[in-house]
């Protein structure tokens, strides 16, 4: 018969499972998640948004590890406020992205302030975090051993001068990545021999537990993001009633501009300015094309050389129509008309963008004038009208696939289309003088729609225009057409 002897004394003499030593040492468990805080802060995936929520993560690990030690010194007491502080201004950076007013010009004062104090906050955090590190060492009679909490700071400086001046390199930055791993590995030993020296803490005392209020935060979070995209993903339109003016002098250049085969339909689109612009005119060139704002569908067919594959459109939501008028006067001048009409229902969600690429690119005509334009639609009550909420030349960079950095100047019109109302339409204009006999008109208009309101950080379509020249472009996509005739033919038409 098998005899077994158990000593009541032998559990107590085997070392406690890590998550009791950790919920029983608050010092410990405090000290993990405010150096895990600091390598998640330090980690830049570029996928799945954790170039967000790992810092974010991190933060939030650094907030709650501070939290416990508050009461324990009053560095580690200033180190909590400046999470708070951090922790709230990176979540109103977080919401704010989901607003179409996130992107500022890079060089922008706002920008420059809000990196500034970024970077003042989490270098004064660092330093107070070290501040009681040290005090936490004395009392515990260890040794300090301060190198890696004052090489972090110096790292932190080092990165922030190399974000300065743009480094790119990849040789520092490897080195960079060594040493903040090294620096972490050296705090990580600190906390060790705090723990060996049987140092504790009194966790101080808290209204509401740690999951409680990592809900609260991702309920505010979740609340604001709400917020951000239903209510400021737009641009405030004032759409106002149309009050049609009809005058001699307005009817004569009416019947003028029909008898010469200006369309109908746009011609009544037109305001009394811009009709003022065409009188007297000579000749007209009209092109008009229905676009496809969709991706269609794939189409295979067999034959004898195989199979063949194609994209069909079986929608053609937009139509584009370019119109030339000829000025009278002693140099040559046309009058450059892109007109747009929705003729199928849009999606009626964030930011619409036009961008004109306008005839003066060519040697032989430059732009005399500003371009001017405004939207239409039509609803129960009449037609009303808008003025676009932004237009204008800019000059912008962006990422050439092949040349690199590379620096536009186009005229770009933004624009939300209205909630209500039918009929979408709208026109942009200007006039293009001659420079040199025989070249070529060719104006060319690029439609930029939103198909989808689920982007981060949230891009307007002149945004993202000016980021991507591509057809499909995240939540946007782009209609070209161009307005392309030799006025010096006897009877100009548009290209095929």
């Amino acid at each position: 018969m098998e005899r077994r002897y158990e000593d009541p004394a032998f559990p107590a003499l085997l070392p406690p499972d890590e998550e009791i030593t950790l919920s029983v040492s608050p010092c410990r468990r405090a000290l993990r998640r405010i150096l895990w805080g600091y390598a998640l802060q330090a980690i830049t995936l570029q996928f799945l948004y954790l170039h967000y929520l790992l810092p974010l993560c991190g933060m939030m690990l650094q907030l709650l590890g501070l939290r416990t030690l508050r009461r324990e010194n009053p560095a580690f007491r200033g180190g909590y406020v400046l999470a708070l502080l951090r922790t709230v201004l990176t979540c109103s950076v977080l919401l704010w992205n989901t607003t179409i007013w996130c992107h500022l010009p890079d060089g922008s004062i706002r920008n420059l302030a809000l990196s500034a104090v970024s970077l003042l906050l989490q270098v004064t955090q660092l330093i107070l975090f070290a501040a009681g590190l040290r005090q936490v060492q004395r009392k515990a009679g260890t040794t300090p051993r301060m190198g890696g909490a004052v090489g972090m700071v110096l790292w932190l400086l080092v990165l922030s001068l190399l974000a300065v001046i743009g480094y790119r390199g990849a040789v520092l930055s490897i080195l960079m990545i060594l040493a903040y791993g090294l620096l972490l590995r050296a705090l990580f030993r600190v906390a060790r021999d705090l723990d060996e020296a049987g140092y504790a803490v009194t966790a101080a005392p808290v209204r509401i537990s740690d999951g409680a209020l990592l809900g609260v935060l991702a309920a505010v979070l979740l609340a604001g993001a709400a917020v951000g995209y239903g209510c400021f993903g737009r641009y405030p339109m004032a759409w106002q009633p149309v009050t049609m003016e009809d005058t001699a002098e307005l009817s004569a250049i009416r019947e003028n501009l029909l008898a010469l085969g200006f369309p109908e339909d746009i011609l009544s689109d037109l305001s009394a300015e811009e009709l003022l612009t065409l009188r007297d005119a000579r000749r007209v060139v009209v092109s008009r094309v229905e676009h496809p704002v969709n991706d269609g569908r794939w189409v295979s067919e067999r034959d004898e050389e195989g199979i063949h594959q194609y994209v069909v459109y079986d929608d053609r939501e937009l139509l584009i129509t370019g119109v030339g008028v000829e000025l009278s006067g002693e140099r040559e001048a046309w009058r450059i008309i892109h007109h747009f009409r929705w003729i199928m229902e849009p999606a009626r969600i964030g930011t619409e963008s036009i961008q004109l690429w306008t005839t003066d690119r060519l040697d032989g005509w430059r732009v005399a004038d500003a371009v001017t334009g405004e939207l239409l639609c039509d609803r129960a009550d009449g037609v009303y009208r808008a003025d676009y909420a932004e237009l204008g030349r800019e000059t912008y960079g962006y990422q050439d696939v092949l040349f690199g950095e590379q620096e536009g100047d186009d005229v770009f019109a933004a624009f939300s289309l209205p909630r209500e109302g039918e009929n979408i339409r709208g026109y942009l204009a200007y006039t293009a003088e001659e420079m040199e006999d025989g070249w070529i008109i060719d104006s060319w208009i690029n439609y930029t729609h939103q198909r989808s309101r689920w982007q981060y950080p949230v891009l307007t379509a002149k945004g993202m225009r000016m980021r991507n020249g591509w057809r499909d472009a995240g939540a946007f996509l782009t209609v070209q057409d161009a307005l392309q005739f030799y006025p010096n033919a006897a009877e100009p038409a548009p290209f095929s």
